[in-house]
């Protein structure tokens, strides 16, 4: 959310650019206050517009992941993420 969303444009900023965003929510005008992300990007699926936002600052640097990584903790995708991760932020 927040925190994480600044997070991840700082760490990019700082060199550390390859992460795998995983969230299922969509930026909602009371998001606005604190996360990354402005209100042109209400409405849509957060790790989308964080990953346009970071991968403007370093391309490639964040591939998004539209899933709920506790719901679908078995799907392919998060499994292959989390194993091949070096550190996973939650």
């Amino acid at each position: 959310g927040a925190l994480g969303s600044q997070a991840i444009v700082h760490l990019i900023r700082a060199g550390l650019h390859k992460w795998i965003v995983a969230d299922h929510d969509l930026l909602l005008p009371h998001n606005l206050a604190r996360h990354e992300l402005d209100g042109f990007n209400l409405l849509e699926f957060k790790v989308k517009g964080l990953a346009r936002k970071a991968n403007s600052i370093i391309s490639g640097s964040v591939k998004p992941l539209i899933k709920d990584i506790i719901l679908e903790k078995n799907d392919p995708l998060i499994q292959e993420g989390i194993a091949q991760a070096d550190l996973v932020v939650d």
